[in-house]
């Protein structure tokens, strides 16, 4: 089963997904980024999860949520 499977997201947010926990940008996660990931979404405060989100929808990671990032969706 994969990650993409496992989360049950859809389409380009699925991707999204996997991309930010790909910390290295190798198109695979190791052990540490799955784990790291994986506390990201479930052992963190409010702040931090807010921040994992931000940046699944950040599409060109500029720093912004802008009207083109959520139309890609």
């Amino acid at each position: 089963m994969s990650l993409l499977e496992y989360a049950h997201l859809p389409g380009v947010l699925g991707e999204r997904f996997f991309a930010v926990m790909d910390t290295d940008n190798n198109s695979y996660l190791d052990q540490r980024e799955f784990f790291t990931g994986l506390l990201r979404i479930f052992c963190s405060n409010f702040d931090q999860k807010t921040a994992f989100v931000f940046e699944i929808y950040d599409f060109d990671n500029d720093g912004f949520i802008a009207k083109n990032d959520i139309s890609i969706i």
